[in-house]
């Protein structure tokens, strides 16, 4: 899809504090375990931003760099 200038990239977010895991934004102030909102965001728009395709992303607020890069495997047959 590079030819249609078409990006695909992963965020693997830790826990983040929404209603879906029973918090709110409030709850990650109070945790070292959740994500802020805004903090998963901007890293989130950094890889959109970024340039890169075929990439993955791990975001840990209590970790520097908050977001780190993992290459995926190559899939036989496809190049």
């Amino acid at each position: 899809l590079a030819r249609d200038d078409i990006r695909i990239n992963a965020i693997c977010p830790a826990g983040v504090a929404t209603p879906l895991v029973g918090a709110d934004a409030g709850a990650a102030d109070a945790s070292d375990q959740l994500l802020h909102p805004n903090v998963l965001a901007a890293e989130m728009i950094l890889t959109a931003l970024g340039g890169t395709s075929g990439e993955a992303f791990s975001v840990v607020d209590s970790r520097e760099p908050k977001r780190e890069r993992y290459d995926f495997a190559p899939v036989r047959g496809f190049g």
